[in-house]
């Protein structure tokens, strides 16, 4: 676990500057566990640590993990997830590449069911289909879908002019 949240403090403190796409704003949620989905490449991993590092920065309440990282060869989320929540008194886990985990969507849903008081954030491919997913998430979790990139926001990024984004 200790391994886990140095990653996370290494990932953060490293983090760059982050362009502001204004979709941002709509991937909020009060919901205990959303999933943000997309193509590969489309930001959504730096969505996520953005999230944490403006909300969360040297929050110990807060966690990111990689479910593709070797760490999860040996050891389960629903582990990481009960020793976050009792040591370290846990209220946000963020787990990326969610779609890499074998058998995620049991582990998700006891994770959800056994404690109340974490919020999710998970992050895989937009071919994650929670209604079909053996271990119906659907009613549980919302999904929150990641678009391309508009041509605005290409603009902006390239530092060509600003436009404002319409209602």
């Amino acid at each position: 676990m200790d391994i886990l949240i140095e990653d996370h403090r290494r990932l953060l403190n490293n983090l760059g500057e982050v362009y502001q796409r204004n979709m941002y704003k709509s991937m909020e949620s009060d919901h205990r566990i959303i999933g943000v989905v997309g193509p590969r490449g489309i930001g959504k991993t730096t969505y996520i640590l953005n999230y944490l590092r403006d909300n969360y920065f040297n929050n110990p309440q807060a966690l990111y993990v990689s479910a593709d990282d070797l760490y999860f060869s040996e050891n389960k989320l629903l582990t990481v997830a009960r020793e976050f929540v009792d040591r370290y008194d846990g209220r946000l886990l963020c787990i990326d590449e969610i779609h890499k985990y074998p058998n995620w969507g049991q582990e998700l849903k006891n994770i959800y069911d056994k404690y109340k008081n974490l919020k999710i954030i998970f992050s895989g491919s937009s071919s994650i289909d929670l209604i079909r997913e053996k271990y119906d998430l659907s009613r549980r979790a919302i999904l929150k879908h990641m678009p391309g990139m508009s041509f605005r926001e290409f603009l902006e990024i390239k530092r060509v002019k600003i436009f404002p984004s319409s209602p």
